[in-house]
């Protein structure tokens, strides 16, 4: 399989089981072993997708796939992530806000509103989803990690916080409370809505890597999956942790987690903030109702991401950390049916 690419491959520093191959006006997208099936999902997915969808998507030019990978060759569209050209100061917080702005509304009028019954408690889901990634995380791979995981009460920047698997356990318990804030809507979902995964420039804008089929093979799934996932980036701060803005220290298991006061970190908290906005403007965008219920979601995608990470020790950490930042606060957050725009901060 992999003699038939005439160019070398290269290991994509940001990614977790990819390599990307540039070649001329196409990008090679290889992956091997259990991460192939995500390439030949992601692939299916966008080709069983409306005229309209497709069109915000890279073209696929062909797929090959043999027993141990799959590779796909899509067009180049010559732009840069979002989250790259914010790291890289190479955007202003105001133009990336504008960026994030076209392609929410875009998503929300396009994708979001091909709505279909829910096949299953979503947030239930979620929660019997990331619960069985974490308790597989080898015990011996970090003790602080296996403390923000396994510790029923953990201390972030001197604050008790529930720790990961305990914050899913009154999850679980308050599920209802927490589905009750806002009726669940299940639509078209892109499924990996990050900055990482949104092309800008030149006035257009593409999205990549789109999660593919949930359970079996629905393309439908909880509106908020994709509100957890741009918060995961914009609230949680994961294309900030994966560009290594995190800074962790800690004395035995108490925990000092930081993301620095760089100009990226302040273009972050400008989405975020930013992102309300719309859905204040415009409830189709981002309905208030649902601010409690996408957060929630926002921690347990940040959780359930980590065994993905694992190559990379300090990422992993940080990830953890805020992820419980993120679940102890969306538990205040939860108990409200409405919550003030002026309560909200970023976690970091």
């Amino acid at each position: 399989m992999l003699g038939s690419l005439s160019a070398p491959l290269r290991w994509h520093p940001e990614a977790s089981g990819a390599w990307v191959d540039y070649r001329g006006d196409a990008v090679i997208k290889t992956a091997l072993g259990f991460a192939s099936r995500r390439v030949l999902e992601q692939t299916a997915w966008v080709q069983r997708q409306t005229p309209e969808v497709q069109s915000r998507f890279p073209k696929i030019r062909c797929l090959e796939w043999g027993p141990q990978s799959a590779s796909a060759v899509l067009q180049n569209v010559y732009m840069e992530p979002l989250s790259d050209q914010i790291v890289q100061e190479a955007c202003s917080a105001e133009v990336a806000a504008k960026i994030q702005s076209e392609i929410m509304e875009w998503v929300a009028c396009v994708m979001h509103r091909t709505a279909s019954p829910p096949w299953v408690s979503s947030l239930e889901h979620l929660l019997k989803q990331t619960e069985a990634r974490l308790i597989n995380i080898p015990p011996f791979y970090c003790s602080l990690l296996h403390h923000l995981i396994w510790s029923r009460e953990v201390r972030i920047n001197g604050t008790k916080c529930f720790g990961l698997l305990r914050c899913l356990e009154l999850f679980s318990d308050g599920r209802e409370a927490i589905d009750q804030h806002a009726p669940t809507h299940f639509c078209l979902v892109h499924g990996d809505l990050h900055t990482g995964n949104m092309l800008a420039g030149h006035e257009a804008f593409y999205l990549i890597d789109p999660r593919g089929s949930f359970g079996d093979a629905h393309d439908h799934f909880d509106i908020c999956y994709d509100y957890g996932k741009i918060l995961h980036d914009i609230y949680c701060g994961y294309s900030l942790i994966k560009a290594g803005f995190c800074r962790m220290h800690w004395e035995g298991l108490d925990c000092e987690y930081d993301l620095g006061s760089s100009a990226a970190v302040h273009a972050y908290r400008y989405l975020y903030f930013n992102l309300l906005d719309m859905g204040r403007e415009n409830n189709e965008i981002f309905d208030p109702r649902l601010w409690p219920r996408a957060h929630v979601f926002a921690g347990l995608l940040m959780a359930g991401a980590i065994p993905y990470h694992l190559r990379f020790y300090d990422r992993v950490v940080g990830m953890a950390a805020s992820a419980v930042v993120c679940l102890n606060r969306s538990m205040d957050m939860s108990e409200v049916r409405s919550t003030s725009y002026t309560e909200l901060s970023t976690c970091y």
